[in-house]
């Protein structure tokens, strides 16, 4: 099944490719750390799925953002996600939604480029045999994105909580800073590589991205045509290390 779903989503990059995509967590960026840019208009929607040997936690995310113009955007995700309980012998459900709002800075500098942004989610944690568990995720943040040495290179701190899976209760509810930087490189005019290192957990992201503390990702889009880009990485390194395809499709530019 799983390796179906793999090709559907390869199938869907090679028939739908975008300038600026969302991350994980929802807002503009390369895999997970939010940048300092925009979707500048138009609708982008993205479906990532992780594809790991952690059976904890499968999950499709499906994100969407839209560029309202003067620097703005905004977005939304949904994702469902298993994570099976080894305690009871059976999977327990979680439904994860989440809104986000980035704003560019009118600084009038071409290549420097600053963003404040704010995410926040909530999740419903389904169990048999139990009454469901609510919670709530956030994170405010501040980033910074400039081109250094022939790469884009961006620097983020932010403060936040995560709702972690429900079997770490010993992190539920915890508040405090994250940050993060990262590289990207353009390869030509179509693919890009990119390394992100993220410091702190509480990025205001559920599933396995909350679960993460300090680790590192590396990921390459490439776009297809004028209006699909492909993306696969590797989330987690140092972690639970995942490799996360996907595909994001923008219209209305």
């Amino acid at each position: 099944m799983k390796k179906l779903l793999i090709l559907g989503l390869t199938l869907l990059a090679a028939c739908i490719a975008n300038a600026s995509i969302p991350t994980l967590t929802g807002p503009t960026g390369g895999f997970e750390l939010p940048t300092a840019n925009v979707l500048a208009s138009g609708v982008t929607v993205s479906v990532d799925q992780n594809t790991s040997n952690n059976v904890n936690t499968i999950y499709p995310s499906v994100n969407v953002l839209v560029g309202l113009g003067s620097g703005l955007e905004v977005g939304a995700g949904y994702a469902q996600q298993w994570a099976y309980d080894y305690y009871n012998q059976n999977w327990n459900r979680a439904n994860l939604w989440d809104v986000n709002a980035k704003w560019q800075l009118p600084l009038g500098e071409k290549d420097f480029k600053v963003a404040v942004g704010a995410t926040y989610g909530q999740l419903l944690q389904q169990y048999p045999d139990d009454d469901p568990y609510f919670g709530h995720a956030y994170n405010v943040y501040v980033a910074a994105t400039a081109p250094i040495a022939g790469c884009k290179c961006t620097g983020n701190i932010g403060y936040g909580k995560n709702v972690e899976e429900w079997y770490s209760y010993d992190k539920m509810g915890e508040s405090g800073f994250n940050g993060g930087v990262a590289v990207e490189k353009m390869l030509g005019d179509d693919t890009a590589v990119g390394a992100e290192l993220i410091c702190g957990d509480k990025t205001g992201a559920f599933g396995d991205v909350a679960a993460w503390t300090t680790h590192g990702n590396l990921y390459l889009t490439q776009k297809i045509g004028k209006d699909v880009t492909a993306r696969a990485g590797i989330g987690g390194l140092g972690q639970m290390t995942e490799l996360f395809l996907g595909a994001a499709f923008t219209f209305g530019k």
